[in-house]
This record gives structure tokens, sequence and C-alpha cells, in this order.
């Protein structure tokens, strides 16, 4: 079977959904191929949260971030939350009083925020228990706290992207993956090959995530281009208490800034959901599709030294264990942009996914509709590997 479309999409998750929809709004006909389910990677297992709080060693990457951040508030107030699966009050984090580097690190974050008129705030310890009543702070606690971060149940965004795509005449392809690319005589895009028959088409976005290189080796017809689409696989331990078993806990993100990387969040059902970097660094011996139960177990052990409840005999064998693999680009930052070697294919890849995938879509769409990259991208062209060492 044979299909006519203006671009095709590899990868259905948040990033792949969102560029689909966006294109599709400026009346491409877009089809999508995914070779699994929708969110079956990375999105489905992902702690969601939404920010540029944490991203405050770069202005630019901030400023991206930020940007990204005010797409969802547009969409927001476009569609409603509950369409969105957004939901959150903020973000807490907190270090102890007592340990001066921590609060001077602490101070500084808050005060280049402000600077980059992103809001924020320093808080004592009467508030911060006024916000969260139930979390144990230390007796000498200062917190950061940013309203504007909140959090996305990205499963559900997803589907409402991939909704819209289909509500405005395009495709979406489950269980279908990509098999080749096939250029004409001039070394233009003539047509992506699926599972499910060939379809003609003059542009192609790659989104898989994790499995960017392979697609891109698979697409490009110089090997080069694969070493400037260089991604990392970080895996992350995310555990979602069971419904019900921790109702009104925390009411928004919280973060002990205690080394540990401990984060958590609220789950709509009246769970948590809960990880650590810390934790996640142990990961690498963990076999793929296995359930960590015993690291599972010592994250709500940890986090329990904050919130008592998550102390509970056997809490860990009850809740849902999921290990997420994020894709991070080789320099921590994203990739956007056309292979060298077929300029009719572009590639998209970054560790902020969720933040950033609505506006990472919209970009994407205006460069295939006007031919021109947009200026937010121009420092995330993958380019900028040519000649440097990636590993």
């Amino acid at each position: 079977m044979q299909t006519l479309a203006d671009v095709v999409i590899v990868g259905g998750g948040i990033l792949g959904v969102a560029a689909a929809w966006a294109l599709a709004e400026r009346r491409f006909k877009v089809v999508l191929l995914e070779e699994r389910s929708l969110s079956a990677g990375t999105t489905g297992c992902t702690f969601g949260w939404l920010n540029a709080t944490a991203k405050t060693t770069d202005w630019t990457y901030h400023r991206l971030n930020a940007r990204g951040m005010a797409v969802y508030t547009e969409l927001e107030a476009r569609w409603g939350r509950e369409a969105l699966g957004m939901r959150g009050g903020g973000y807490l984090a907190w270090v102890g009083g007592d340990d001066a580097q921590a609060v001077d690190r602490l101070c500084d974050q808050i005060r280049r925020l402000q600077q980059w008129d992103y809001p924020a705030e320093l808080l004592e310890l009467d508030t911060m228990q006024l916000l969260e009543p139930q979390v144990r702070f230390p007796s000498t606690a200062l917190g950061l706290f940013a309203p504007a971060d909140r959090w996305v149940e990205a499963p559900v965004l997803a589907r409402f992207f991939a909704g819209r795509v289909r509500s405005l005449g395009g495709e979406i392809r489950e269980n279908c993956p990509a098999l080749a690319f096939r250029y004409d005589a001039t070394g233009r895009l003539a047509a992506v090959m699926s599972s499910q028959g060939e379809i003609t088409a003059a542009r192609a976005v790659l989104a898989g995530g994790i499995h960017l290189p392979t697609l891109v080796r698979m697409a490009a017809r110089d090997p080069l281009d694969s070493e400037r689409f260089a991604v990392r696989r970080v895996p992350g331990l995310l555990v979602q208490t069971p419904p019900g078993s921790a109702l009104g806990l925390i009411e928004r993100l919280v973060e002990p800034l205690d080394g540990s990387g401990l984060h958590l969040r609220p789950t709509p059902a009246g769970g948590v959901m809960l990880g650590a970097d810390g934790i996640d660094e142990r990961l690498g011996d963990v076999a793929p599709g296995e359930e960590p139960l015993a690291l599972a177990a010592e994250l709500l052990r940890s986090a329990a030294r904050h919130l008592k409840a998550l102390d509970a005999p056997g809490l860990a064998a009850r809740s849902q264990i999921g290990v997420g693999v994020r894709p991070v680009p080789a320099d921590g930052f994203p990739i956007v942009g056309p292979l060298a070697s077929a300029p009719d294919v572009y590639g998209v890849v970054t560790h902020s996914g969720i933040t950033l995938a609505p506006l990472l879509g919209r970009l994407l769409a205006e460069e295939i509709a006007t031919g021109r990259c947009p200026d937010l991208l121009e420092p995330y062209r993958p380019t900028r590997f040519v000649g440097a060492a990636v590993h």
C-alpha cells in the first residue's frame, strides 16, 4: 500500500506527536510511524516536571525552557488543564540552613532565576510548613519556591496531541516501524518504507528518543551524520505508590537538596511518584524488563525520612515500578536540525523532552514551512559537533 504525505514523523513519543500536531496545524499532510504504541518508550515512564528552574547554568538553554513553559500556558488557556493532563502548584526545594555552601548555592540559583524574570523566591521554615504541612523539614531549613513549575501526565498529553493530529487529517500508525528511506536521483527524499507499505514524502522528522542514532544511520547517506546525533541512554527508576496511599500527603513537586537527588510529586489517583538521581546511577546492573524491587524499597525508605507515611510496610511491593531510559545528547543540550547528507530529513532529541516538546514541535514546523532556521534553534544545530570528538 502506498500513501502520499508531506511529512513522515518517525517516533510516537511526546516529541513526535507534538511535531506531528504542529505540522498538521500548518496544513501539512502528516503520517506518524511508531514501531510499538504511543508513549511506549520514555514518554510512558517519566516524572513529567515542566520547568526552567533547574536550567540555570546556561542562559540560552534557560530561555528555551522558559519559552517552552510559555507554550504550555498558551495550550492550557486554549484547551484546559484536564485535556492536557497538566497538574501542579509549583516546585519547593530546600536545604539545611546550617550548610553554608548549600545555602549559597540556593540563593545564587534564586537570584539568577529572578534576574532572568523567572518567578522564584526564598522561603523560611514557617512558610514552607504552611505549603507542605506533612513534610519533615530540618529546623533550620531554607527553601526555593518556583510557583510557575508544574507537571504533566505525559501519556495523556501524547494522546491529546495524537487526537488533534487525527482531527486535522493526519495519520497515526502504531505497530508500524520505519524500515528504510528512499532518495531520488538528485538526493532528495522520495519515500519512507514502513511495515505497512511505502509512504511518498518530501520531508521526514526523526523523533525516536534513545533510538535516534539508529534511525539516523538508517536515513543518512553519510555515516558521519550519526556522530552529530550522539545520544547517551540514561536509565531512571520511578516508583508510583498505589491509588489512595498518600492522599493529601504533598500538594506540589518537592525536593530535598541533600545530595540524593530525591524528587517527589503527587499523582492524580492519590499516590506519590518519586525518583532519585543517586539511585538511578546504580541501575546499570538491572536487566531490561526487570523490576528492581530492592532499589524501589530503598527509594521509599529514603523518602520516608521526609514523609513518614511512605514508611508503610510492604509499600514497595504494592507500588508501580518502572525504569525509563532517557535520551541525553552528548553535550546535554538539544539537537535539532537536518542531516547533513539528507537535508530533507530532520532529527530532534532532548533530555528536557516534556518541557520542550510543544515548543520544539512548533519550531520544527516553522523551519519546514519556511526553509529558515528559527533563532531559538540556532544554538542547537547538529553541525556544532562537526570536527568534535563525540563519545
